[in-house]
């Protein structure tokens, strides 16, 4: 887009104008899904569509307009680049976050026999692929038949601890149970689910 044309688009968007914010958002799409693609290593890409990151700036960028001091071409490009910048960082942050909650959960159990990390990769849904969620979704549902084979006392218990997320004091006063007689559940549940579960984090 020539310098003056984008000036003017940008003089009138600024005044509300809403057929201005549109070519304007438009004319600057393409720049800014290349700049985007450019920041984004190989590995975040895999995960983070660039568009996805680029319609969140866009969208940014039209709610801020109006407040925008800047007046030239050039300051318009600086200024939304700052904003995509932005979001791409906080992409590429929630990324690595991502893969060292992954690295936790995919451990086995621990000296205590807990698998917390490990219930929460498998049974909670996350942010990932359609091809990643499916798969996600037939380890929960082994892991849910696997829990069902469970004692009533051990299968209430790991449900109120691993999947709903519940202290085991409250789990105790709910199950009419000693913190030491839930604690004991737990262990011997999940030692009986020991096999099952290595076997559907060794296929994930």
């Amino acid at each position: 887009m020539e310098t003056k044309t984008c000036e003017r688009l940008l003089a009138a968007a600024k005044t509300g104008d809403s057929n201005a914010v549109d070519q304007l958002l438009t004319a600057i799409s393409d720049s800014l899904h290349s700049a985007a693609t450019h920041r984004m290593g190989s590995s975040i890409q895999s995960r983070v569509d660039a568009s996805d990151v680029v319609q969140q700036s866009l969208f940014e960028v039209s709610q801020s307009l109006s407040d925008f001091r800047g007046r030239t071409a050039a300051e318009l490009h600086s200024w939304t680049r700052r904003i995509l910048h932005h979001n791409v960082s906080n992409e590429v942050d929630r990324h690595f976050h991502a893969q060292k909650r992954t690295v936790a959960r995919s451990q086995s159990f621990d000296e205590e026999g807990t698998a917390t990390g490990l219930f929460e990769y498998v049974l909670r849904q996350r942010q990932s692929s359609p091809g990643q969620q499916a798969q996600d979704n037939e380890s929960r549902q082994s892991l849910e038949m696997a829990i069902t084979d469970l004692p009533d006392a051990q299968q209430t218990a790991i449900r109120m601890r691993y999947i709903e997320d519940m202290p085991i004091a409250k789990i105790g006063l709910a199950m009419s149970r000693t913190n030491t007689a839930v604690a004991g559940l737990l262990k011997r549940g999940l030692k009986q689910l020991r096999t099952r579960v290595v076997s559907i984090t060794e296929s994930i």
